[in-house]
């Protein structure tokens, strides 16, 4: 499966960004293999394009920190990605957590009613 993940630097050694906003790289990661399949900079490209891209590459999940409104709903809403958070893990570390399925979900932009700071819990069984 294809997973995205947001990272401050173009390999899986660098952390995962704090925030969708401030990664600098958008690594499309074969999670079986742990292969980077496509690292994409960010350069000039807003919010919304790299979510689209994440769409369009057909990703699965997303490993990052929380994500604004515009670019959540292309990502949740309009492309189905389930999103992780993993936030200052290493690239590393947060596809072996999602490996064992110990990340958190991403329910909500930053924002919005489900919106989580921090803690985590079970999954509510809403829409992720």
């Amino acid at each position: 499966m294809k997973i995205a993940l947001m990272s401050d630097k173009s390999d899986l050694n660098g952390p995962v960004s704090g925030i969708f906003a401030e990664a600098r790289w958008l690594l499309i990661v074969d999670d079986e293999s742990g292969n980077i399949l496509n690292a994409i900079p960010r350069g000039d490209q807003n919010d919304l394009q790299l979510a689209e891209k994440i769409v369009e590459s057909g990703c699965e999940g997303l490993l990052g920190g929380p994500i604004e409104k515009e670019a959540f709903i292309v990502i949740a809403d309009v492309g189905g990605v389930t999103r992780y958070l993993a936030a200052g893990l290493s690239g590393r570390e947060a596809l072996e957590k999602f490996r064992r399925r110990e990340l958190e979900y991403i329910r909500d932009y930053i924002g919005g009613q489900g919106h989580q700071r921090s803690g985590g819990g079970e999954c509510s069984g809403a829409r992720h």
